[in-house]
């Protein structure tokens, strides 16, 4: 006999105290993280998908988020040759630009400042597009790859007045000068003129030619100079005592000279920068312990035997500075005991 099992009863959600959840077969996709945890209800007993409003991310995150999309360079002047020839009134100007773009693009510049008067313009061998405006004529191009552009233009002046003129500026270029002449400068404004092998290097937006101002003649050391002398006279002997002092206002000094007259054979010369001296009858020579500026001392001391008779006469002693703008002596003499 068969008996048929009881049914079990079936349990209503109130019963259980939740309702079960069965997993979703399309779970929703966060892969940036970007999505935050729902806030907890109080008695709720089901997961629900959060709603996603206003987020904030890091520069470091949203760079990483970013589509890298890669630019290429548009429309670039990289390399220019210039000729400046002197002419009857002014300056011819012959101009060549070299431009590349890696991608489609317009050029759109200014050729010549308003003081230039434009002949011509070719872009690749053709007629430039120009426009005329109010600071100068202006290019349009539009291309792709390679371009050379060629200007012929003259500026009215005379370089030796000095003399301005605009042009397209490139990270790198050349400048030559035609007739001007070795007095005739050549500067630019945002860029320095480099004189390398014989060429002027300059790629600056505007160039001028001025009177080349002349170097300072160098006149040597300018030294001026004293002499403190002070001579006693003893019964059997004369002794003399001398400064001589330099003072090198400019440039510098490796060696100094003097005459010194009626001074005794036994000359001798001290200080503190004397390398080593000599003497050639009255003239002396010091060379100094190296290049000097400043002031320098020298002490001179030298002896000779006293005149006899009761009516003697004594020349005074003479030290003179060589090679000085000017001198200042001053001379004290005194009997043996009175100094």
């Amino acid at each position: 006999m068969e008996v048929d099992a009881p049914d079990e009863p079936e349990l209503e959600a109130d019963e259980l105290g939740f309702e079960p959840q069965l997993p979703s077969p399309d779970p929703p996709s966060d892969p940036a993280g970007l999505q935050a945890p729902a806030p907890a209800e109080a008695g709720a007993s089901r997961l629900a998908a959060p709603e996603v409003g206003e987020v904030e991310l890091t520069a470091a995150r949203w760079q990483q988020l970013r589509p890298d999309v890669p630019h290429e360079p548009g429309p670039l002047l990289v390399r220019r040759e210039v000729r400046l020839r002197a002419v009857e009134g002014g300056v011819d100007v012959t101009a060549r630009y070299w431009l590349w773009a890696a991608r489609e693009g317009w050029f759109a510049n200014q050729l010549l400042g308003p003081e230039a008067h434009l002949r011509r313009a070719t872009w690749n061998g053709r007629d430039a597009t120009v426009w005329s405006g109010g600071q100068g004529p202006l290019l349009v191009e539009r291309f792709r790859g390679e371009a050379t552009l060629e200007v012929h233009a003259f500026v009215p002046g005379r370089p030796s007045d000095g003399l301005s003129l605009m042009l397209l500026g490139a990270p790198r270029g050349t400048v030559a000068l035609e007739g001007l002449g070795e007095d005739v400068e050549l500067t630019g404004d945002e860029r320095p003129v480099v004189a390398r092998d014989g060429v002027l290097h300059c790629g600056a937006t505007t160039l001028h030619l001025a009177p080349r101002v002349p170097a300072p003649r160098d006149r040597g050391p300018l030294s001026v100079a004293s002499v403190g002398l002070g001579v006693t006279v003893g019964d059997a002997e004369v002794r003399g005592r001398a400064r001589l002092r330099w003072e090198i206002r400019q440039g510098t000094r490796e060696a100094l000279q003097f005459t010194a007259t009626g001074v005794g054979e036994d000359l001798t010369v001290e200080g503190p920068q004397v390398g080593r001296w000599t003497r050639a009858g009255d003239e002396v020579r010091v060379e100094l312990t190296g290049p000097v500026t400043g002031r320098v001392d020298l002490d001179v001391r030298w002896s000779k035997a006293t005149p006899p008779g009761a009516e003697a006469a004594l020349a005074l002693p003479s030290l003179v500075p060589a090679d000085v703008f000017r001198s200042a002596v001053a001379v004290q003499v005194a009997r043996d005991g009175e100094v």
